[in-house]
């Protein structure tokens, strides 16, 4: 059965997310000639899969490279050189493969925590930020839900700082930021994005979604044995 809504022309961002049976049927009902023979442009990344299985996404680009031309990109825009390396350095990419924005400094600064110190590393993080006047372009990403997160208990540990998660809401008196787990956030992007709740062993595409949101410095508090296993020192 066809759809009654025909395109002439579908494009989808973040197509990594919808290449799935199900959303993969249920597109081809839209265009106008299908799959096979209408017109279409999908953008995506397959290292920011992170809800359909691997392999399955892999089978449906191999089905669809063979009605279409494929193009690569070849320049990292977003990001600042520094955290442009390290984000080819989490997706197994060859950097002499892609251009970097040119923009250098020290924009990745890595915060070695143990088990009990995350909370007041990132409460000194935070004040830093705030004497440099960056605190309202920064945004907290995390690998957990806000409740799970040291973001929650940070929360009631100092009086300072509020972070928005869940049902959070601004408190006079505070300074207010907005918390996101790094789900959430992609397709987004922020000036300086400080990544939190790495745990002991992180997955590594979601490190790679949630730093290359930033686009001018980002902050990872985490356990030097974590990040020496994903190379990041």
């Amino acid at each position: 059965v066809r759809s009654v809504f025909l395109f002439d022309q579908l494009i989808v961002d973040e197509a990594q997310d919808v290449l799935r049976d199900h959303f993969y049927d249920m597109l081809n009902q839209f265009i106008n000639g299908g799959w096979n023979s209408g017109r279409w442009i999908l953008f995506l990344d397959v290292n920011q899969n992170l809800f359909a299985d691997h392999q399955d996404l892999q089978d449906l680009i191999s089905i669809l490279e063979g009605q279409c031309a494929r193009h690569r990109l070849r320049k990292l825009v977003r990001n600042t050189t520094n955290i442009g390396h390290q984000v080819l350095n989490l997706g197994d990419l060859n950097p002499e493969s892609f251009g970097l924005s040119g923009v250098s400094g020290s924009n990745l600064n890595l915060l070695t925590i143990d088990a009990s110190s995350e909370s007041n590393q990132l409460l000194s993080l935070l004040e830093q930020l705030r004497q440099q006047n960056k605190i309202n372009q920064s945004v907290i990403l995390s690998f957990r839900k806000f409740h799970d997160s040291v973001a929650c208990r940070f929360n009631e540990e100092q009086d300072t700082f509020m972070v928005l998660g869940g049902n959070q809401e601004p408190k006079r008196g505070r300074v207010n930021l907005q918390f996101h787990t790094i789900h959430s956030f992609k397709g987004l992007e922020s000036d300086v994005v400080i990544l939190c709740d790495l745990g002991d062993a992180p997955d590594k595409r979601l490190l790679y979604v949630g730093l290359s949101r930033a686009k001018a410095e980002a902050h990872i508090l985490g356990m030097r044995s974590v990040f020496q296993e994903l190379r990041l020192i």
